[in-house]
């Protein structure tokens, strides 16, 4: 006897959030796709590895985004995180 599939309805994807791969990140974050896996492989991008492939959700980047600008402006930095340029170390 065959195996009934449930049909997947509207209502049943409601809640589910489109998640963007590595070059949407990269839009969405101003930077190069390269930098992107470099920064989610260290677990400092919130995302999520399934199989080979990282996704990510464009709010919760956004939010990411905006706490790190924050972070750079109460610090009187141009950019946030340990990558500071010669400038700032010189200089700060």
């Amino acid at each position: 006897m065959p195996r009934r599939t449930a049909a997947i309805t509207q209502a049943d994807v409601a809640g589910v959030t489109s998640r963007g791969r590595i070059a949407q990140a990269a839009v969405i974050l101003g930077v190069a796709a390269r930098t992107v896996q470099d920064l989610a492989a260290r677990e400092e991008l919130p995302g999520c590895k399934v199989g080979r492939v990282w996704t990510f959700d464009p709010d919760r980047l956004k939010k990411w985004l905006d706490r790190k600008e924050i972070e750079c402006a109460k610090n009187g930095l141009r950019r946030a995180g340990p990558w500071r340029s010669i400038y700032e170390l010189k200089y700060l």
